[in-house]
């Protein structure tokens, strides 16, 4: 396993389903959408792991349920390379790792040199990274949402 491929599969990806920053206290959806196409044992999946850099091995793990080995080393990885900035709110909440522009266009373009099938398979993990992503923002501001408890009085 190659960090700096993880890094690279991982900037993809997110180019894919265009997402464009990840909680840097929450991965658990990277860990989640990486360890599924780990489990994938098709041709495509392995071509798509040997190009970067292999498969990282896979634990179980109580905090993220199934953790991919170098996740945490390829984001840092990414951050020093600069396809990737951190971002932190003034309190010290919302930590995230930010996606940079120029990277998201190199990888679109990445993807756009695989072969059709890799290809699928990368923007079908991008595509389930994004609605992990969704479905996390929705939770996290449907409290806090006017909408959610506003009371509409009818006559």
């Amino acid at each position: 396993m190659s960090v700096r491929g993880l890094s690279d599969l991982i900037v993809t990806i997110m180019a894919a389903g265009e997402v464009a920053a990840l909680p840097a206290r929450e991965l658990r959806a990277l860990h989640e959408v990486l360890a599924s196409l780990h489990a994938d044992t098709g041709d495509d999946a392995d071509a798509i792991w040997l190009r970067f850099g292999g498969r990282p091995p896979v634990h179980r793990d109580a905090d993220v349920q199934r953790r991919v080995e170098g996740v945490t080393d390829a984001l840092w990885d990414a951050v020093t390379r600069g396809m990737m900035t951190t971002s932190e709110d003034p309190d010290g909440s919302n930590a995230e790792f930010v996606l940079g522009h120029e990277s998201s266009t190199n990888a679109r373009r990445r993807l756009l040199r695989l072969p059709v099938e890799q290809a699928t398979s990368v923007y079908r993990t991008g595509a389930s990274l994004a609605a992990a992503s969704t479905a996390r923002k929705k939770a996290a501001s449907f409290p806090a949402s006017s909408a959610s408890t506003r009371r509409v009085r009818l006559r």
